[in-house]
């Protein structure tokens, strides 16, 4: 799961895509509106810090069904060690380089292995749908906490197995949160305000199917920023991903999920350059990708000024019912726990289908005359909606009228209404 980098891509600088699903990822396409988290990869290695070669034309070697490379197979030495199958690329006129990128591609990592950092996540997609209750249940076991579940992708891809895969996770007692692919624009050349329309609609749609599958608005809802549209590649859209994302983030607010993280990787993450912007979305609130060449350690974490860190996509855990590869993450500031709102210990105030209702702090609906934090309110002795204006009270039992401003709370002391003035005495 790696993003490219909104800065200038420089001459020699080539970026492998790198599908995170597990079986099916050894293909070169994608199909349309369904990307893998981490479809575009930025693999870390020894050559270039932050990036590694492709082919001439940027695109990936199709693997045949054995995990090989249609063209020639790479011949490595002896040195070379064992990598995942789908990152065996021919690099079309280089083939040293191309043994340089095995060597230095991200290990494949074994569950039981104690030297690697915590295994706090795991996320999936369809590409995932052959997973088991059983294999489910081995997260569990294995110390993972939460199952980060693609939801959504644009404005009309669902994932057909996202239902499944929810169920699965909570009946083994995981945490779920879920993830949408964003794009935003299918062009690097739209203008911003015509983005942010396209982000909110985007949420929109990752929220109504989030309700729709019964998931509860305390649930972390995750949007993935990586999608690069086809006419940036080489330079850089001009509409910013960073305001987008703000904008994707408070329509699902108002869509009452109230937390929202945004997955990028860690070239995307950097103040000024960067397309997804610490110091505006929240460190905190990152949830970064970078697979480091070689194995990492728990000893040696990184990316530890954000929320999580998205570490490998080729953890292969034992006892599964089959050996494909899923994308792990440790998670520094717990970032993917659902946050419920604080359980009311006094009377309160709640909007529902844009009326205000008074409750007690056992829930129980306020009629009539009501003090909330030292302000008088009036609720309808019959619906309970917060009345506002002049009202009169006798049907309250007391002969008097008062004024309620547009908050709901009683007011005094002279007061404008319609052009005229009115004294409300305090008692």
């Amino acid at each position: 799961m790696f993003t490219l980098k909104k800065a200038a891509i420089f001459t020699g600088l080539c970026f492998i895509t790198l599908a995170a699903h597990a079986t099916y990822a050894d293909t070169a396409e994608v199909p349309v509106n369904n990307h893998p988290m981490g479809y575009y990869a930025e693999v870390q290695t020894n050559e270039n810090p932050m990036s590694v070669p492709v082919d001439a034309q940027g695109k990936l070697a199709p693997i045949d069904e054995d995990g090989q490379t249609v063209k020639e197979e790479i011949q490595g030495d002896t040195e070379t060690p064992k990598v995942s199958s789908r990152v065996r690329r021919a690099i079309a006129d280089d083939v040293e380089t191309a043994q340089a990128s095995l060597r230095n591609a991200p290990s494949d990592l074994v569950s039981n292995d104690t030297s690697l950092p915590r295994k706090d996540a795991v996320d999936i997609a369809s590409w995932q749908e052959w997973m088991t209750q059983s294999d489910f249940n081995q997260l569990k076991a294995k110390g993972v906490k939460t199952v980060i579940v693609k939801l959504t992708e644009s404005t009309t891809y669902i994932n057909p197995a996202a239902k499944a895969q929810i169920q699965m996770a909570k009946n083994a007692g995981l945490t779920v949160a879920v993830y949408h692919f964003s794009h935003f624009s299918e062009s690097g050349k739209t203008a911003q305000a015509t983005v942010n329309n396209t982000a909110r609609a985007e949420a929109n749609f990752f929220a109504n199917v989030a309700k729709q599958y019964g998931l509860s608005t305390s649930t972390v809802m995750i949007n993935d920023a990586e999608y690069v549209p086809e006419d940036s590649v080489g330079s850089m859209p001009y509409w910013d991903w960073t305001v987008a994302s703000q904008n994707f983030a408070d329509q699902l607010k108002k869509q009452g999920f109230a937390t929202t993280r945004h997955y990028a990787s860690k070239a995307w993450a950097v103040d000024g350059v960067g397309q997804m912007e610490p110091s505006k979305l929240g460190a905190k609130n990152l949830w970064i990708a970078q697979y480091l060449y070689g194995k990492p350690s728990a000893s040696n974490l990184q990316n530890t000024q954000f929320g999580s860190w998205q570490y490998t996509s080729q953890m292969y855990f034992t006892g599964f019912s089959r050996q494909s590869p899923l994308d792990v993450s440790i998670d520094y500031a717990d970032i993917f726990a659902p946050i419920s709102p604080p359980t009311p210990n006094s009377p309160y105030l709640k909007v529902i289908n844009g009326e205000t209702y008074g409750f007690l702090a056992n829930g129980q609906k306020i009629f009539g005359q009501y003090a909330i934090n030292g302000h008088w309110y009036l609720f309808d002795k019959t619906t309970g909606i917060m009345q506002t204006g002049l009202q009169n009270l006798s049907t309250y039992g007391q002969n008097k009228t008062v004024y309620y401003g547009a908050n709901g709370q009683m007011l005094y002391g002279e007061q404008q209404i319609n052009g005229k003035w009115y004294l409300f005495k305090k008692n």
